[in-house]
């Protein structure tokens, strides 16, 4: 299911990785965007989920820490394949 479907409400992640290899390498504009970009999605995301995340991605690069796209769409299309949604609730 697209976020699109879930705007109404909000979307508890889980990040499918556990481990932060890059831990050293905090970009806190950067993860602050990243917050932003997947809250506008529907998605709780913290800033220390939000740093994996985009470890995780950057790792697929070997990069240490990719820049971030143009777009909150384009930050959270990156970094679907890398959590799970493991609690939904709906806005009334």
């Amino acid at each position: 299911m697209s976020a699109a479907a879930y705007r109404k409400g909000t979307m508890k992640i889980r990040i499918i990785r556990d481990e932060s290899p890059h831990a050293e390498f905090f970009h806190a504009e950067d993860v602050a965007s990243i917050v932003d970009a997947m809250a506008g999605a529907g998605y709780e995301c913290s800033a220390d989920e939000a740093r994996e995340l985009w470890e995780l991605h950057s790792d697929m690069y070997a990069a240490g820490w990719l820049g971030l796209p143009d777009t909150d769409g384009e930050i959270v299309e990156c970094l679907t394949p890398f959590f799970v949604i493991v609690e939904m609730s709906v806005d009334s």
